[in-house]
């Protein structure tokens, strides 16, 4: 119930669109110039006001065919609404099941639906003024504004209306459809609550049966199990006997199995130790004896490197008395040379 109270919301918000019909948009589409026109529709199906002609009476039929469709109110349809709410009291007042109520109130809003769409087809539409256009017209001219000007701005401000209340028509809700809705609403959620008490009911009581079941099961499981954890409990203390048993037995031989690995122990030690101690005074004997060649070694090597600086520095000495007389011998010969030269 509660579902198709809202696809009914949604789609009678969509009514406002389905008001203009497709022949009246293309009588008006026909008619209409659109050189006359200011401001072009961005909608090129949205039916236009024509202009009333001039021509005498007998061009009136014509106009009043050709005017703009606006819808009218919807005050006509709460006598619907009311004479549904009156079928729906008198079916809830009867002895029937909640199904049959469910049918008929299915029923009776499925008729309501096509009596609505009847009307909505049959409405004639009447045009719709938001202001008075000649009055406008009177006061753009008294400011200044050519008959052309004042024309165009009156032309574009009633395009402009009547595009927002378009706009509105098609995205509100109307009052009337809402009340019904809300009472539909209130009558499916009286219904669904009566069902979900009498649901309720239904459930407490094989709950109740299923919970008496079910705990008559519990005390007899309880009984069995209190009879088979005796018997457990006693073949558990045998078995706790017999293992302990078998483990003291374990434990000694466990005890004598360590006591000769022991011994074993001992032994390997004394060994060990025995060998390491030969090892040790071998390896000072070869320490000692690597540390004396390595002295001689190195005192030898520090004797011949004194010879060595000996005789260096005394071939440099050599050479040093060497290049003394050499300069000494040179000097002498440049004297002699020179006196020679004065005399």
């Amino acid at each position: 119930m509660l579902l198709k109270t809202t696809t009914s919301i949604t789609a009678r918000n969509k009514l406002p669109i389905r008001l203009l019909r497709p022949k009246c948009f293309i009588r008006c589409i026909e008619s209409s110039d659109e050189s006359s026109r200011p401001f072009p529709s961005p909608y090129p199906t949205r039916p236009a006001l024509i202009a009333k002609p001039d021509n005498g009476k007998a061009e009136e039929g014509e106009y009043q065919e050709k005017l703009l469709p606006v819808p009218l109110s919807t005050t006509h349809n709460v006598t619907n609404i009311t004479n549904t709410e009156q079928l729906l009291n008198e079916s809830m007042n009867d002895n029937d099941t909640f199904d049959q109520q469910r049918q008929k109130q299915q029923y009776q809003q499925h008729q309501q639906q096509q009596q609505r769409r009847s009307l909505i087809d049959d409405t004639p539409f009447q045009p719709q003024h938001h202001f008075d256009t000649y009055k406008l017209l009177l006061a753009l001219e008294s400011q200044g504004f050519s008959r052309t000007q004042a024309e165009v701005v009156m032309k574009g401000i009633k395009f402009k209306l009547r595009e927002s209340s378009a706009f509105i028509r098609r995205r509100l809700l109307l009052k009337s459809d809402l009340d019904n809705e809300t009472y539909l609403f209130k009558a499916g959620l009286s219904e669904l609550r009566t069902e979900v008490q009498a649901m309720r009911r239904n459930d407490i009581q094989m709950l109740q049966a299923d919970m008496s079941a079910v705990t008559r099961e519990v005390e007899a499981l309880g009984q069995r199990l209190r009879e088979d954890v005796s018997l457990m409990r006693n073949d558990v203390t045998l078995d706790l006997n017999n293992r302990k048993n078998e483990g003291r037995e374990e434990l000694k031989s466990i005890d004598m199995r360590i006591q000769e690995i022991n011994n074993r122990i001992t032994v390997s030690l004394g060994d060990v130790r025995t060998d390491i101690e030969a090892v040790r005074w071998e390896t000072i004997w070869k320490g000692m004896t690597g540390v004396a060649v390595a002295a001689m070694g190195i005192a030898t090597l520090g004797y011949l490197l004194t010879r060595y600086a000996a005789r260096k520095a005394e071939s440099i000495r050599i050479q040093k008395q060497r290049q003394l007389k050499q300069l000494q011998e040179d000097a002498r010969h440049a004297g002699t040379a020179d006196m020679e030269v004065v005399y």
